[in-house]
C-alpha cells in the first residue's frame, strides 16, 4: 500500500488493484467502478457516477469506453478514437487531445452500462451511440460542446470539474 505524503486516504498500489480487477471479472464476470477525475465529462461525474466493465470479448471497437493501464502504470477509463497498427488510440471525452498509443493487452475492461444517478444507460442503446458519434465526430465541435455543457453544469446547481 502506498500513502499520500501524510495524507490519510490509502491508495492500493497497481500490483493490489490488478489482483483485485482480475479477481472481481474471475469471480462476478463484470467490474463495478465509480470513476475519479474530470476527463470523461459530460458522460461521467467525478465520483458520482458508476460504471460497469466487462472483459472484452474480441477486438475492440472505434467508440467503445475502456478501462487500460498506462505506461505510467495507471488505470485510465478513456473512449477509443482509433487503431494505429497494432496500437490504440484512446481520449478522454472533456479532452482535446488523445493520449499515447497503447498496446491492447494493457486493457483490462470494457464499459457496458452507467449508472447515473440512480438512471441505468446501456453502451448499446441508441441515444448512448448518438451521443459517443457526435461528441467525437469533430474536435472543434467538442470544444464548442464542453463550453456549453460547463456552463450548464454551473448555472444548475451542478459544481462543474476543473476547467479542461
Amino acid at each position: 500500500m502506498n500513502q499520500n505524503d501524510g495524507a490519510s486516504q490509502i491508495e492500493p498500489s497497481v500490483a493490489e488493484a490488478d489482483f483485485a480487477f482480475q479477481q472481481q471479472l474471475e469471480k462476478y464476470g463484470r467490474l463495478v467502478l465509480s470513476p475519479e477525475g474530470n476527463s470523461m465529462f459530460p458522460l461521467l461525474r467525478d465520483a458520482r457516477d458508476v460504471v460497469v466493465l466487462v472483459r472484452p470479448k474480441g477486438k475492440l471497437r472505434r467508440l467503445d469506453v475502456a478501462l487500460y493501464r498506462s505506461e505510467r502504470d495507471e488505470y485510465v477509463l478513456h473512449r477509443l478514437l482509433y487503431r494505429r497498427g497494432d496500437q490504440l488510440v484512446f481520449c478522454g471525452d472533456s479532452r482535446l487531445t488523445s493520449d499515447p498509443p497503447v498496446e491492447e493487452k494493457r486493457v483490462v475492461a470494457v464499459m457496458t452500462d452507467i449508472y447515473h444517478k440512480n438512471r441505468h444507460i446501456s453502451v448499446k442503446r441508441w441515444p448512448y451511440r448518438v451521443y459517443a458519434h457526435v461528441w467525437c465526430w469533430n474536435i472543434r465541435l467538442r470544444r464548442l460542446l464542453l463550453r456549453v455543457c460547463y456552463w450548464l453544469a454551473k448555472h444548475h446547481r451542478h459544481s462543474p470539474p476543473a476547467s479542461v
